[in-house]
């Protein structure tokens, strides 16, 4: 991943070394649409604040998500807007349709009678929020083709939780498992730190495409008062069409 982003700059910046300077009569105030597709998963954090008294240590539980839980893909789409606050410094506000998760892939189906398993189950968690970035951008390169870092933070509030799960048993036969809302104690205000950099062409002299290779982690736990805390990240590269008013 990292090779990945690093690969993105030198892109960007050799773009940049033929582009044309930026028009000293740019329009300040712009309006678009973005959508990004997304990496998605989680880390896990032990709340030492919470007491446990089940069987099963917290310890254990964390290794065994860990180890059948694995990442997917996601997207976020919505609508943007930037306000030119001098010729290096950008503030954008956005309003956009998130969706994070992870899947879970060849859990063994174990019963009293056959400890060994008399089966498998996948699925994905899919969790659906509605995110206001708040991000202030820096133009490195002030051209008509020109590189920015971006970061800010993210208030969201999550709108639905959707689990599909496809349990496979060993005698052939199979069972689809979809639940709505099914975590208790769901943290429904969440806040996400995101980091990025960008670049913009001029299409036409109105009209600016942006892309962006783009980080977001959460800052609060998914679930409340459980010992187990939930953080979703997601990387993507977002991309946005923009019209100069």
């Amino acid at each position: 991943m990292k090779s990945s982003f690093l690969s993105a700059l030198v892109l960007i910046l050799t773009l940049t070394s033929t582009a044309q300077e930026t028009p000293e009569n740019e329009s300040k105030f712009m309006v678009g649409l973005n959508f990004s597709g997304n990496y998605s998963y989680r880390t896990l954090d032990i709340n030492e604040d919470v007491w446990t008294s089940g069987i099963v240590s917290t310890e254990f539980i964390v290794d065994n998500r860990n180890k059948f839980e694995t990442p997917t893909f996601g997207f976020s789409a919505g609508v943007t807007a930037q306000y030119l606050l001098s010729k290096r410094f950008e503030i954008s506000l956005d309003a956009q349709y998130l969706e994070t998760g992870y899947s879970r892939k060849d859990i063994p189906i174990t019963t009293v009678d056959n400890p060994e398993g008399v089966g498998f189950i996948s699925g994905r968690y899919i969790y659906s929020s509605l995110q206001l970035p708040v991000r202030l951008n820096y133009k490195l390169v002030n051209k008509r083709i020109h590189v920015y870092i971006t970061g800010g933070i993210a208030p969201s509030t999550l709108l639905s939780q959707r689990v599909k799960l496809k349990a496979e048993y060993n005698d052939g036969s199979s069972e689809t498992i979809t639940e709505d809302d099914s975590i208790l104690y769901i943290n429904k205000l969440a806040f996400s730190s995101i980091l990025g950099i960008g670049v913009g062409f001029h299409l036409a002299d109105n009209i600016v495409l942006r892309i962006e290779p783009i980080a977001r982690y959460s800052l609060t736990t998914l679930v409340t008062d459980t010992a187990i805390e939930e953080y979703h990240y997601s990387l993507g590269c977002q991309f946005q069409v923009s019209l100069k008013l």
